[in-house]
């Protein structure tokens, strides 16, 4: 999978939130995986959106409806892949019960997440 440079996938990053808050998106959002570490290069840029119980559906409707979005890529039950002129973005969402473990999952790396998980099964 190709590598974004940094500075790249914050500007997508923030540029989505910008316009979801400009659009009256009143779920926490915050960026995720490579963008919220600051790594130097990311696999892609992607967004958590903290919503209600049974609000994740209309929170993603909402986000393929951006003004920036050319097209949605994939759609899951509690995520989408967008694709925008400067690139394609993931948006996730969680429940705000769970958001600090989705947060914590979607920021990785993943060899961080698999030490916790096997001292968790033992």
């Amino acid at each position: 999978m190709p590598r974004t440079p940094f500075g790249r996938a914050d500007r997508l990053t923030s540029s989505i939130i910008h316009e979801l808050r400009a659009g009256g998106c009143r779920e926490v959002l915050t960026a995720v995986g490579g963008v919220r570490r600051a790594a130097p290069d990311v696999s892609g840029a992607a967004i958590l959106g903290v919503t209600e119980a049974d609000g994740a559906a209309a929170f993603l409707d909402r986000c393929e409806r951006l003004p920036s979005v050319t097209g949605v890529v994939g759609r899951a039950e509690t995520s989408t892949t967008l694709r925008t002129r400067h690139g394609d973005l993931t948006i996730h969402t969680a429940r705000d019960t769970n958001a600090g473990a989705a947060l914590l999952f979607l920021t990785g790396p993943t060899d961080h997440l698999v030490s916790p998980a096997i001292l968790a099964d033992k």
